[in-house]
């Protein structure tokens, strides 16, 4: 069999031009119209085919096809038929049947194949809102049910088995199709959103599909300036906290220059617009602008407004901020509020309670009672009413500055005489065996073993956050000094090479830092018990203080009792009594030899000391007075008696 498609401009033309040139009769041919002439193309488009010539012989099996039919001669194997009515028509003596049914010798079967022509065509539905328009769109590919080139002849033969189906070129969709389909979305109103590439997707359905054609354009919404300041973040810590710690400071501090407020831009929306054409409106901007006032600025950019100094915010009305040097507590420290902790100046109008802390980088006035509590302000503190079972530091920070450059020099005057005599031991033992090891060993544990004591105080004393104060040098020298006179650093030193290097640092440092002037802070209270206290400046207490600890730099002053205490001053000390008469507990009291201390009254059980010096007290005395004074210690009293008054003169 020979098939080809073919195009001509007449059916006649065709059918003779292909019977010559394959050598046959014209009527052997079987021609199929594919496509008829039309505006754009001028020509016939056809299959055409050559089958087998018909068998001369009756009885043989042999088809004939005249362009609409199949004439179909079985032949004489063949005794019943099945239809297969989907594929298409099958008569018998002109009538068409259905079931299977018996076919006489040499008669012939008219078969009608099913030919589809194709369909092309569409549906608009748009939504009523004008959000999308959807096109229905039908498109099936022009085909037809043609006879196997081999059939299969049995006994009961089937059509079914002996047919297929044959997609026919795809319909020519003409140019002004599209114009139409735009014309028809114009119709509907439609003059928006219409995508670019819809008629491509309506062109490339196969069968029947629903194609988006347009859609309308969704509106970008504003977005509103956002306000993100101190309340905002505090908040946030707030809620990724595991637990509440209700003792902690609810206070929120800022440092200079940290940020309060800071506006986040917004932007103007875009309204949107649907397949009609109609706009969709969005909601205007909403924006603000932040205002500084005391101890706040604006940056320039004018998005952010920061601190000025360290303190604790605060928001006004209409995006205002401030920042505030001096706290104020009108209430309890307690469990509604936390402890406190500020940079300024703390003022706080009732009592602070058991467990809470107040700390402040100025002054505390506390006007009620401190209880179980604990106290720090570097600029001073006074506290109304009593204090108990309390720690407090004043001035700490330069308490504990003093207190590492007193001990600091003190170990470098002892750390400069042990390396002297090492040194000069060394050259006498030159010509001995003795090891450099041996004879550090020896003189540190024999006469210098004071500085390892002072070189583990003063290791620890480094162990403060200072980094104003500590160089990285002065604690490597500490550190090192530590090292070679305690643990098994005596071990393993092999020379003086790192402490000799070690005491240069620590002179350097304190030719730099020279002696720290004590700040002019004071810390005044009424009656104290079981408290520690230390204090840069003075200590002024205006009752009683009992079974407490009061360290000071500066004067110390008791207007009622100290009783069961230890008092260390450096330099004044003032008590209206000191001890009991009715014993109980010892009182300690220190001064350095260049200090000074008063009382009106002395019992026998406190025990003074002023600087090397200790200065019995025998019996209960009146108007003491102990100073040095050129060297001499000088003691002046009067014993206590009911009737007799005595001068002594030590």
């Amino acid at each position: 069999m020979k098939e080809i498609i073919a195009k001509g401009k007449s059916l006649d033309e065709l059918r003779k031009n292909w019977a010559k040139k394959w050598e046959c009769l014209p009527e052997e041919l079987e021609m199929a119209i594919l496509e008829k002439p039309g505006f754009v193309n001028k020509n016939w488009t056809v299959r055409i085919t050559l089958r087998n010539s018909f068998p001369e012989k009756f009885g043989e099996t042999r088809i004939v096809w005249d362009g609409m039919k199949y004439l179909i001669f079985p032949g004489d194997e063949v005794e019943t038929v099945v239809p297969f009515p989907m594929a298409g028509k099958l008569k018998y003596h002109d009538k068409e049947l259905f079931e299977e049914f018996k076919i006489s010798k040499d008669e012939s079967l008219e078969f009608y194949p099913v030919v589809n022509n194709g369909e092309f065509s569409w549906e608009i539905k748009v939504d009523e809102n004008g959000e999308r328009a959807i096109a229905k769109v039908t498109q099936e590919r022009p085909g037809r049910f043609v006879l196997n080139e081999e059939l299969t002849w049995k006994k009961k033969w089937f059509l079914e088995r002996n047919v297929y189906w044959e997609d026919l070129p795809w319909c020519i969709i003409k140019p002004e199709t599209e114009q139409l389909f735009r014309n028809a979305l114009k119709e509907h109103g439609i003059v928006s959103g219409i995508l670019p590439d819809f008629w491509e997707k309506v062109l490339n359905v196969d069968g029947t599909e629903e194609i988006l054609i347009a859609e309308y354009r969704l509106p970008v919404e504003s977005i509103h300036a956002v306000l993100e300041d101190f309340e905002t973040r505090v908040n946030n810590d707030d809620q990724i906290r595991d637990r509440i710690d209700y003792f902690a400071s609810k206070i929120h501090i800022l440092e200079k220059d940290e940020l309060v407020a800071r506006r986040i831009p917004g932007r103007e929306g875009i309204p949107g617009k649907d397949i009609f054409g109609k706009d969709i409106p969005v909601q205007k901007m909403k924006d603000f602008q932040l205002k500084a006032l005391k101890n706040t600025y604006i940056t320039e950019d004018g998005l952010e407004v920061r601190a000025a100094c360290a303190g604790a915010p605060i928001r006004l009305k209409n995006y205002t901020y401030a920042i505030e040097e001096v706290y104020l507590h009108n209430k309890d420290v307690d469990l509604s509020t936390g402890s406190i902790e500020f940079p300024g100046d703390v003022i706080i109008s009732k009592d602070v309670l058991d467990g809470f802390h107040v700390f402040s980088g100025g002054r505390i006035n506390i006007k009620g009672l401190v209880s179980g509590a604990k106290l720090k302000a570097e600029g001073g503190m006074s506290i109304g009413s009593n204090v108990f079972n309390s720690h407090i530091a004043v001035g700490e920070k330069h308490y504990l500055r003093s207190r590492f450059l007193k001990k600091l020099s003190e170990m470098e005057e002892r750390l400069n005489q042990f390396l002297d005599q090492l040194d000069m031991i060394q050259k006498t033992a030159a010509k001995t065996n003795i090891s450099f090891k041996q004879l550090f060993r020896t003189v540190l544990e024999k006469k210098y073993n004071d500085i390892t004591i002072k070189a583990r105080e003063l290791s620890n004393l480094t162990q403060v956050e200072d980094e104003e104060f500590f160089t990285r040098e002065i604690i490597t020298a500490v550190h090192t000094v530590k090292y070679f006179v305690a643990g098994i650093g005596p071990f393993e030193i092999k020379d003086n090479t790192y402490l000799v290097a070690s005491l240069r640092e620590i002179h350097k440092f304190l030719l730099d830092k020279g002696t720290i002037v004590p700040e002019n802070v004071t810390f005044v209270a009424g009656y104290v018990q079981n408290s520690d206290i230390k204090c840069s400046g003075d200590f002024v207490c205006r009752s009683d203080i009992y079974n407490s600890n009061v360290r000071v730099e500066g004067n110390i002053k008791i207007y009622g009792a100290c009783r069961g205490s230890s008092l260390v001053s450096e330099n004044k000390i003032f008590a209206h009594e000191l001890g009991s008469s009715e014993g109980g507990g010892n009182t300690v009291v220190r001064i350095p030899s260049t200090g000074h201390l008063t009382a009106e009254y002395c019992h026998p059980n406190v025990k003074i000391f002023i600087g090397k010096e200790y200065v019995p007290i025998e019996q209960t005395v009146r108007k003491l007075d102990i100073y040095i004074e050129k060297g001499k210690l000088w003691v002046d009293k009067i014993k206590w008696l009911d009737t007799n008054t005595e001068n002594n003169k030590l």
